[in-house]
């Protein structure tokens, strides 16, 4: 059992960090589920958290501090860059459908993660 949480925390780190190059798989949520993972085991947190790029995903979730500018064009973009050329070069409805609804579902979530703690929860 010791060992179950590092392990489940390194596959889902991987898999965020496969989600870097692969828009379909969302960066963010495998990086936090691999932060709380790993919480169980300081050490194994700890260099994570040494990790400039793993750090900022994690602390921004934390804080609420919104994404700056910068970052939500650049994830914008790649993100339907990504996935605009993925709708042409499939041949299935059903799949450029799904397709484009992840997209829908990640800009939404972007635009989510934009906002500041203090900005969401005045306006709800």
């Amino acid at each position: 059992m010791k060992l179950l949480f590092p392990t489940l925390g390194f596959i889902s780190l991987a898999v965020g960090a496969v989600g870097i190059f692969l828009p379909v798989l969302p960066t963010t949520p495998f990086v936090l589920l691999a932060a709380y993972l790993f919480r169980k085991t300081p050490f194994v947190y700890d260099k994570m958290m040494q990790v400039d790029f793993f750090r900022k995903h994690v602390e921004n979730f934390d804080k609420r501090a919104g994404l700056d500018r910068k970052v939500q064009i650049q994830s914008h973009t790649s993100v339907w860059l990504f996935l605009i050329i993925s709708i042409i070069l499939v041949d299935i409805l059903w799949l450029k459908i799904l397709l484009f609804a992840i997209g829908v579902a990640v800009s939404s979530y972007l635009r989510y993660l934009s906002k500041p703690k203090y900005e969401s929860e005045n306006t709800e």
